[in-house]
């Protein structure tokens, strides 16, 4: 899949790590996305890019999370505009009972995280291109981007850090857990 537009060189990122419900895929999760969920979020105000992504494989360690989508802003402040939205605040709610792993938990955390994340080094590609994400990189010579996170929006985040490689697939030992991701909807 070819975005229909490039990915814009943001230098803040929400990334959200989750593990929707078993039976997602074959109620027609990945559709939803691309026809419902991408469109949607790609259109609140100050979100510069929206992708969603599935672990396709782990080539190290084990992540806690099936899939992840990362949410792009040019500015800090553009996060909080988008995260205080009505509209994505009832969107991401329909989510959790529609997808969510425990729709009824009084914990979001339960269904999805979402971390604020700010670019240390690196500039973004394309999203047609194979991706390989590293959590707490050990390296991050082999990197095209380097992401650390500065807070929590919702529940307690897994790593304090992460990379992104494009590409061939980057050497195991680049960090505790590494995964490619299969890219599933983009702009």
């Amino acid at each position: 899949m070819t975005p229909a537009r490039p990915t814009p060189d943001c230098g803040w990122m929400v990334i959200l790590p989750y593990t929707p419900r078993a039976d997602s895929e074959a109620r027609g999760y990945a559709r939803w996305l691309a026809e419902v969920d991408n469109p949607f979020f790609n259109a609140v105000d100050g979100i510069g890019h929206y992708a969603n992504w599935a672990v396709a494989r782990t080539l190290a360690g084990m992540p806690a999370f099936t899939h992840f989508d990362v949410m792009r802003f040019e500015r800090e402040a553009d996060i909080e505009r988008a995260w205080t939205n009505p509209d994505l605040i009832a969107f991401a709610a329909g989510w959790v009972t529609q997808w969510g792993a425990e729709p009824d938990a009084a914990d979001p955390a339960v269904n999805y995280h979402a971390h604020v994340a700010r670019r240390v080094s690196g500039t973004v590609g394309d999203d047609a291109a194979p991706l390989f994400l590293a959590l707490d990189p050990v390296a991050t010579d082999a990197a095209d981007e380097v992401w650390e996170i500065v807070r929590p929006i919702v529940g307690t985040p897994g790593f304090r850090r992460f990379a992104i490689r494009r590409g061939q697939a980057p050497a195991a030992g680049l960090a505790p857990v590494l995964l490619e991701g299969r890219l599933l909807a983009a702009p």
